[in-house]
Order: structure tokens, then sequence, then C-alpha cells
């Protein structure tokens, strides 16, 4: 039972890095790299903190990339746009 609760949390966190993750691609299309906040709008986040964690997360697996300290910096890598495709998303 605990491991099946893990494995559900360990997707359910998957999905959410997963739309941050778009959401990020999202603005990158329209060419400017988003605030906290419009990351968390597009992706249903309702907390500033918690994106930022997300985007941690992303930089640690090299799927974004950003300028410390700097705002609105954050964008796709290679990488993340490959994970993007193979998640069907033509990004």
């Amino acid at each position: 039972m605990v491991m099946a609760m893990t494995r559900l949390k360990a997707r359910t966190m998957e999905r959410r890095l997963l739309a941050t993750l778009k959401a990020v691609a999202t603005f990158a299309e329209r060419g400017w790299s988003p605030s906290l906040a419009e990351i968390a709008d597009v992706a249903g986040i309702s907390s500033k903190s918690v994106v930022m964690n997300h985007l941690n997360k992303l930089l640690d697996r090299g799927l974004v990339e950003r300028e410390a300290n700097t705002a609105r910096t954050v964008r796709l890598t290679s990488l993340g746009r490959r994970v993007l495709q193979e998640e069907g998303d033509t990004t």
C-alpha cells in the first residue's frame, strides 16, 4: 500500500513538472521568457514558490536553463524540447 502511494505521488509530481515545462514552452513560442506568476497561471499552480521548486527540479534535470538572480530568463534546453516532443507536445 505504501509503495503504491509513493508511485502515485511520483507520477503526480512528474505530471506537475511536465505542466511547468509545457508552460515555459508556451511562452517560448511567443518569444519571451515567462514570470513565475505567468507559469503558475498556465500550469494551474497556485503558488509561485511551487513554480520555483519545479523550475529548480527542471534545471537540475537539464530541461530548462536560466540566469541566476535575473528575472524572466528561464528557457527550454534542447533536452527539454525533446522531452516535450516525446510527450506528444509539438512545442
